[in-house]
């Protein structure tokens, strides 16, 4: 990205990060990629890199964030060649923006990730028969992130193994967070049941790391 340029480059980002996964789809259903893993791996970087813009954005949207720390997210963008207008206003269409782009984001990195365990593992099955593959987690919905922290659900790895077809968890609905209630007698963010992944019937065995 240039320097100096009027933040943020979520135009560019987009396209940078939404041809590369549409050409990595592709090469996954063709059979004709090589050392698929690394370019996911590389792709999950990049959205994490976007991702703690997109923190920063929402530090300075925060009414709680003390004006030298503000002076500080302005110059952490600074550095990163992206200068933030200080106008409320246009501060949170370019969090909406950078927040919409980051969703579109993980959803294809979704894809990407669901093509290549299928294609790795056939159709992956429990000693039932049952068919597994990833979905989103239902506490960080793909971010890997909770309050600034690795998300506690999946670890930072963005999915879980899930049966198909996926079914919500009927306690947390899908969001993987603990109930007021379980939240005061047990102390607990995250839903009882599902332990955070958001889903009925999640595997135990656990997806690689994303990043």
């Amino acid at each position: 990205m240039e320097a100096g340029r009027e933040a943020p480059d979520s135009i560019g980002l987009d396209e940078l990060v939404e041809s590369r996964l549409h050409e990595l789809i592709l090469s996954i259903r063709n059979g004709s990629a090589q050392d698929i893993e690394p370019e996911l791996k590389s792709l999950a970087e990049l959205i994490d890199a976007y991702g703690r813009k997109d923190e920063l954005l929402a530090n300075l949207l925060d009414p709680l964030t003390k004006s030298a720390d503000r002076q500080q997210i302005h110059e952490a963008l600074k550095s990163q060649h992206l200068t933030i207008a200080r106008d409320h206003a246009e501060l949170e269409r370019l969090h909406i923006k950078s927040r919409n782009l980051l969703k579109h984001s993980i959803e294809l990195l979704l894809i990407a990730h669901k093509q290549n365990y299928n294609r790795h593992n056939g159709n992956e099955f429990s000693p039932d028969g049952n068919e597994f593959s990833p979905e989103l987690c239902g506490f960080c919905r793909g971010f890997g992130r909770s309050k600034h922290t690795r998300c506690p659900a999946c670890e930072g790895r963005r999915f879980v193994l899930v049966h198909q077809p996926p079914i919500k968890c009927p306690r947390c609905k899908g969001n993987g967070k603990a109930d007021p209630h379980d939240r005061v007698t047990f102390a607990r963010e995250l839903c009882l049941v599902c332990r955070g992944k958001g889903w009925a019937l999640a595997a135990e065995l656990e997806l690689p790391m994303q990043s």
